[in-house]
């Protein structure tokens, strides 16, 4: 008897736990890239132990705070919360646990969200159209390109997507989190970092640039101190990216300085297309949002006092 129990139990838990993750998994993807094949696995661990031990020993802290005993119920939380990490990293290191995925494009998205709303609201035939586009959105992400090449949003990183690996230009040092947020967003697993001697074949360091030969793209890493040829430097060349402020070099072609990635945000550039985009243009100019690297206040009006 109590074995049924515990199977129903189990099978209820996962089933639930699999149709929840299956609503948020083209989120997931849209938004962070990858998907997660054992999550159910994950989820059959962490949330009893988050009803049946998190949960009840964080109200009871709350309830004898001050007496001295809400010390053991906050003991017995953090062993559950270590508990639920703990699985958490367990799971992650299983082969194949995260697969990357393409950048999923935005119709794709819409037409999950409006898939998702025609299965939960309409109870007539047209729930066949919901699963249909539901199945459009999450396969969308195979007709998705991720960008060639990326900047940070202060303008002091670049990150160029090669084959397997990116290879990373910084001016001041290298933050370690913007890198690991680039892997993920490229999809990649392995980083180089520039060096006057680290480039191949096509790649071209000189003194303060370097330029990508395949694709045509010119970066300025520092101010020239000698006399050097402009129109030798920026001949065949369809981009350049500056790491200086309003630095440029070559006139006629686009360009993506410091100043633009300050202002903008964070630029994602598809060289065979020529699209550039940066956070500004993919947000919305909302007032309610800090600017670009989190800097100044949101715009908007004082509270009225009393």
């Amino acid at each position: 008897m109590w074995f049924k129990k515990f199977f129903f139990y189990i099978s209820e838990a996962a089933w639930i736990s699999f149709l929840a993750g299956l609503a948020v998994c083209p989120i997931v993807m849209a938004h962070f890239h990858e998907l997660n094949l054992y999550f159910i696995l994950a989820n059959l661990i962490a949330v009893p132990v988050t009803m049946f031990l998190i949960m009840p020993t964080g109200l009871l802290s709350l309830v004898t705070i001050g007496t001295g005993i809400d010390y053991y119920f906050l003991h017995l939380m953090a062993y559950g919360i270590n508990l639920v990490i703990n699985t958490a990293r367990i799971v992650n290191d299983f082969p194949y646990a995260v697969i990357w995925v393409k950048d999923m494009p935005g119709w794709g998205l819409t037409c999950y969200f409006i898939g998702l709303c025609i299965i939960c609201l309409c109870v007539t035939r047209l729930k066949s159209t919901g699963i249909l586009l539901i199945t459009i959105g999450i396969i969308s992400c195979l007709w998705g390109k991720n960008p060639d090449l990326v900047t940070s949003a202060d303008g002091q990183m670049i990150a160029i997507r090669r084959t397997g690996f990116i290879w990373v230009i910084c001016q001041h040092g290298c933050n370690k989190y913007t890198i690991e947020g680039w892997k993920q967003y490229l999809g990649v697993s392995k980083v180089r970092i520039q060096f006057s001697h680290n480039y191949d074949r096509n790649i071209l360091c000189k003194d303060f640039y370097c330029k990508l030969l395949d694709e045509h793209v010119l970066i300025i890493l520092k101010k020239p101190e000698n006399f050097f040829s402009q129109a030798e430097i920026c001949h065949a060349m369809r981009l350049e990216i500056s790491l200086l402020w309003e630095q440029r070099l070559c006139p006629d072609i686009s360009f993506v300085d410091k100043e633009k990635n300050w202002v903008y945000g964070s630029h994602s550039i598809w060289l065979n297309s020529n699209k550039i985009k940066n956070d500004l243009s993919l947000r919305g100019n909302r007032p309610w949002v800090m600017e670009p690297i989190q800097r100044g206040i949101p715009n908007l009006p004082e509270a009225l006092s009393e």
